[in-house]
């Protein structure tokens, strides 16, 4: 599954800790040549010797994704030091802690959430794509949450981000079909990061309704157990196994740490036919049917 990363070049951002560092580390033991960055110097000088210590091969740039400029700048430098990209991990974004009642949020604090987590990625998918495009391939993943799928009340900015970073990821799948480019939105479940210590912080203070929680399932109604919660490895394990091929089928679909990747492939069929794994609407008539991927290839021939 890994020989297609040898020499492949990918650049992961939000790599200075956390979920990107393990992203990093496992495309890098693959074989991939890995570019991590963030805004912290010392976080990527870590991740790049623990990569080496690793024997992988990998290099950091300090750049700020929000910033068109410092994306292009980042986007030469990666090309100057390791090749063309070939992969793109949209990681980087904020912690959820813009939490709480939303009348009592600032608009700066909306708007800086909503920058981070969505409008960051667009960003970097926006500089980086043409190159891939040019060459005739690439891959690009999109760090998403649960967050973006269930309703989460007093997490009103940063769900809708992460919502609005899965029907990107969806848009764009169509948009690239029969071109080359496979796009994945991802969960990595909940990890004891600072943006989930938040999370679990905010339903401390404002829980679910039982109801609600059960609703959702685990792990919105058992967040206090120990079996609810990842590890960032688990996201390095998907992204892997996206970045392998061998889901490419499944482009703009939604997979998460919780699932079975290697089933949502076997039952491929089975997911197109009946729209699984993406945003839909059900109404008293059904859900409302969108365009698939099978649209636009009828309409190619």
């Amino acid at each position: 599954m890994t020989e297609g990363l040898q020499g492949q070049v990918a650049l992961v951002t939000g790599g200075g800790r956390g979920i990107g560092r393990a992203i990093a580390r496992a495309l890098a033991v693959a074989g991939a040549r890995v570019m991590v960055t963030s805004r912290t110097k010392q976080q990527l000088d870590e991740t790049v010797a623990l990569i080496e210590g690793d024997g992988g091969t990998a290099a950091a740039f300090v750049a700020d994704v929000e910033e068109r400029e410092a994306v292009k700048v980042l986007l030469d430098e990666t090309e100057r030091a390791l090749g063309p990209i070939a992969l793109l991990v949209n990681n980087a974004g904020a912690t959820a802690a813009v939490t709480g009642a939303f009348e009592t949020l600032s608009f700066g604090d909306i708007k800086k959430t909503i920058t981070n987590n969505l409008l960051g990625a667009m960003l970097c998918t926006r500089v980086v794509l043409p190159g891939m495009l040019e060459r005739g391939g690439g891959r690009i993943i999109n760090v998403a949450s649960g967050s973006g799928i269930v309703c989460q009340p007093f997490l009103n900015a940063y769900s809708v981000a992460k919502a609005g970073l899965i029907r990107f990821s969806e848009n764009l799948a169509l948009e690239l079909e029969g071109r080359g480019v496979a796009v994945f939105a991802i969960t990595p479940g909940m990890v004891h990061t600072q943006a989930t210590e938040g999370i679990w912080g905010l339903r401390r203070t404002y829980p679910l309704p039982g109801w609600l929680a059960k609703a959702y399932g685990p792990p919105h109604e058992n967040m206090a157990l120990d079996s609810a919660w990842q590890t960032p490895e688990r996201a390095g394990e998907l992204c892997l196994f996206l970045a392998s091929g061998a889901a490419d089928r499944l482009s703009g679909r939604f997979f998460s740490a919780y699932g079975d990747e290697a089933e949502m492939v076997a039952r491929a069929d089975e997911i197109e036919r009946d729209m699984l794994y993406t945003l839909r609407l059900p109404t008293l008539h059904g859900i409302e049917r969108p365009v698939t991927q099978e649209d636009i290839r009828r309409a190619r021939e």
